[in-house]
């Protein structure tokens, strides 16, 4: 949530086109004409707008409750039909406006001067009087009430979201949640001020492409036709670009100026490079700061297009299997199988966490054979991954897809295993023989294996792995290599 305790002052002198209060005095040396002009601080941030008849207030984020508008009342007069002359006394004034209503300030006469508004809010156009009492000397001192009055607008700009995803018009992608029937929301940011807390979906990028998205503003007062607008901070930073405003509404298509780095990478990484809107009214430039926080995740290409990211897998990717930094597919596919082979207990055809001879999160009897991608990836996120090596085989396999490559297949191998085991009514040591195998993933024509029997990505061709991985003594009759088909849930 955007804090708006907001401070303004003026920015800078232009040519002025002031408002003037006009009074004729009748002294002793003749007819004096007295006016009240209102000036822009000299030292301020605010301006008029471009034909001079309006006052364009600033704001900028502040600690303070006080919102600060400073300008100077001049009092003039003109004596014996000559030109206009400054006092020198009374000194000049300068007004405050503070939040919620009128404020007295005392200059150093002890005089008290009002600065007043016709509206309290920002968002509004108002109008600002002054009142001044002002001593004329002649042939005898006068002390002469005077009053000014001057159009001003304090704009009010909100940014109410932000749509990142491909269908919403942004280069973005849908996070999804599908496998437990929970979509996340299209990818945006939605300004919520009730809830600080509230999470947003993540956004996904893909590295090399140019960003855009939709920004939309909400801008008081109504009246207000265009706007400039344009962020700031890490990978969503903009150029300036002009906003149409109707109906108080501001609503377009934006290009970022950063294209994500050719690497897999969670950002934003440091939690102070935040994305922050700046604003142009009738070319004044508002020092209001609009912060749209987001996390976002950037993968190297499309790869699968069938299936979009699922936010546990991104977790788990980044979190778990250390994905990070991979420039190239190559890099992506060796973190991946070193990474799940490091985070996840291996057991050799079947899981004793459920007491029998079957694995956790498939089913190896049915063709194509139903795989939990969902309950692994949790089991992952939760430190508790136990699986077999076909599961393994098929986590990455989908993985790899949703990362940014789709090229990844898994194949297997089966053989004969002799060995010895214990008779469970005797006790003794017997000889057996029995059918085993091992399943891994293929990619570009070398073999990652992500459990522990091979211990990830092993930079050998199939032959060389079986060859030199998987055969030895006590294994025979071994059989072709097949491909492993799943259907993921």
């Amino acid at each position: 949530m955007v804090k708006r305790t907001l401070k303004m002052t003026l920015r800078q002198l232009l040519p002025l086109i002031c408002c003037l209060f006009s009074a004729q005095v009748f002294g002793a040396d003749g007819i004096y004409e007295f006016k009240v002009k209102i000036v822009p601080e000299e030292l301020g941030e605010s301006q008029m707008t471009p034909d001079g008849e309006t006052l364009i207030v600033g704001r900028c984020e502040n600690d303070s409750s006080t919102e600060n508008f400073s300008l100077k009342a001049i009092t003039q007069f003109k004596p014996n039909n000559s030109g206009y002359e400054e006092m020198i006394r009374p000194p000049q004034r300068t007004y405050e406006w503070k939040s919620g209503g009128d404020v007295d300030i005392r200059d150093e006469n002890k005089k008290i001067a009002k600065f007043e508004t016709t509206e309290k809010t920002w968002g509004n156009e108002f109008e600002v009087e002054v009142k001044v009492q002002t001593i004329i000397v002649g042939g005898k001192k006068i002390r002469i009430p005077g009053q000014a009055k001057q159009k001003a607008i304090a704009p009010k700009i909100t940014l109410k979201s932000a749509v990142f995803s491909e269908t919403g018009g942004g280069s973005g992608f849908k996070i999804l949640d599908t496998f437990r029937g929970k979509p996340v929301s299209t990818p945006e940011f939605i300004k919520d001020d009730e809830n600080e807390e509230k999470e947003q979906p993540p956004i996904g990028f893909y590295a090399g492409r140019k960003i855009s998205y939709i920004p939309e503003f909400e801008v008081l007062p109504q009246t207000i036709e265009t706007l400039v607008a344009w962020c700031e901070g890490n990978i969503l930073e903009t150029e300036k670009k002009e906003f149409s405003v109707k109906g108080g509404k501001a609503r377009d298509t934006v290009e970022g100026k950063k294209v994500p780095p050719q690497k897999c990478h969670h950002g934003p990484e440091d939690p102070f490079d935040r994305n922050i809107w700046k604003f142009k009214i009738y070319d004044v430039e508002l020092s209001l700061e609009e912060k749209m926080d987001i996390s976002y995740y950037v993968l190297l290409n499309e790869g699968n297009s069938q299936d979009k990211p699922w936010k546990n897998l991104l977790k788990a990717a980044f979190d778990k299997w250390e994905i990070g930094g991979a420039e190239n597919n190559n890099e992506l596919m060796d973190k991946l199988s070193g990474g799940i082979s490091k985070s996840s207990t291996y057991y050799d055809g079947w899981n004793p966490k459920e007491n029998k001879r079957t694995s956790l999160y498939i089913d190896q009897q049915q063709s194509p054979m139903p795989l939990s991608i969902s309950k692994m990836v949790d089991a992952f996120c939760n430190n508790n991954a136990e699986i077999i090596c076909i599961e393994a085989a098929g986590l990455m396999e989908y993985a790899a897809g949703v990362l940014g490559n789709g090229g990844v297949i898994s194949k297997g191998v089966n053989w004969k295993e002799t060995g010895q085991v214990r008779n469970p009514v005797t006790g003794q040591l017997e000889d057996k023989t029995w059918w085993d195998g091992h399943a891994y993933c293929i990619f570009e024509s070398h073999v990652h294996d992500p459990v522990p029997r091979g211990g990830g990505p092993t930079n050998m061709n199939e032959n060389n792995y079986i060859d030199q991985k998987l055969k030895d003594g006590k294994r025979s009759d071994f059989t072709d290599p097949d491909l492993r088909s799943f259907e993921f849930k």
